[in-house]
């Protein structure tokens, strides 16, 4: 753990930033036998050459958090976490982080559950799973979700990689606008989706052993017409006639931030209206 080591102990971190370390294990965070608790938690440009260059979390370790970030950690697998524990996180986000195994997200072996609630993946790179990867069994939980911008550099699964995964249930995700590598790789057991919006997606939205789950269970395929330049401090929020936006479909919000702009409709102009202007 090159900037916490923690070891057989209950820790609460709090309003805390955790920034340019490094270890071969854990750039940012080490947890081993340990209960941690997050609270607006930054973890930022760590380096961990081995595993976790954000966080590494041991068997026997209990992860909780609420609004933490994860920006720009580089792992030798699990870029931003590497997860051999349970975690559960609220309102995470993992953005630009860089991991061969798991650019984001890296989860491994049969008892471990990761559950991430309004999470947003963007802008991850990993040789397979630039978003997420979930392998050895692991259970994975993700729910209004949002996976955009991350890459695959060498094989499937640029938002997410599943090889050999335990429990996979996945709703209200938005997985759009991922790029190389595809949408969802699967690869082992089915996983279940429910009112996901898969979407443009390069190489394709679902790839693998997975049927395409469109117009079943409430999952669709269109444009979540994210906000962008519209709302700059909020750019993966939804404009307020996205099919994502609560109201949009029987299923409520889909993805991990709610409305964050309006469009507003051209009045419609004569053809004489238009000539007075010059």
């Amino acid at each position: 753990g090159g900037g916490l080591d923690i070891y057989q102990a209950d820790v609460v971190l709090r309003d805390v930033a955790i920034v340019n370390n490094s270890a071969q294990v854990g750039g940012g965070i080490y947890c081993g036998a340990t209960n941690l608790e997050m609270e607006n938690v930054v973890i930022e440009g760590n380096y961990g050459p081995a595993w976790g260059g954000g966080c590494y979390t041991h068997l026997d370790a209990v992860i909780t958090g609420h609004d933490v970030l994860f920006l720009n950690n580089v792992g030798g697998n699990g870029g931003g976490l590497y997860a051999i524990a349970s975690v559960t996180l609220e309102d995470a986000s993992f953005i630009g982080n860089t991991g061969a195994w798991g650019g984001g997200l890296y989860a491994k072996y049969d008892d471990v559950t990761v559950t991430i609630t309004r999470g947003l993946f963007a802008g991850n790179v990993g040789s397979q799973g630039g978003g997420i990867l979930c392998c050895g069994h692991a259970n994975l939980s993700l729910t209004e979700c949002t996976l955009t911008g991350n890459v695959s550099t060498f094989y499937w699964g640029a938002g997410m990689h599943f090889q050999g995964a335990g429990d996979v249930v996945i709703a209200n995700t938005i997985v759009a606008f991922n790029g190389q590598g595809g949408g969802i790789y699967n690869f082992g057991q089915p996983i279940e989706l429910s009112c996901c919006d898969a979407y443009g997606n390069e190489d394709g939205d679902y790839l693998g052993y997975i049927e395409d789950p469109t117009g079943t269970a409430g999952n669709i395929s269109v444009d979540p017409l994210f906000c962008g330049d519209l709302a700059p401090e909020a750019p993966y929020s939804l404009r307020a006639d996205s099919d994502c936006a609560p109201g949009g479909t029987s299923c409520g919000q889909i993805g991990a931030f709610g409305v964050g702009c309006t469009v507003t409709a051209a009045s419609p102009r004569t053809w004489t209206c238009v000539k007075s202007l010059y």
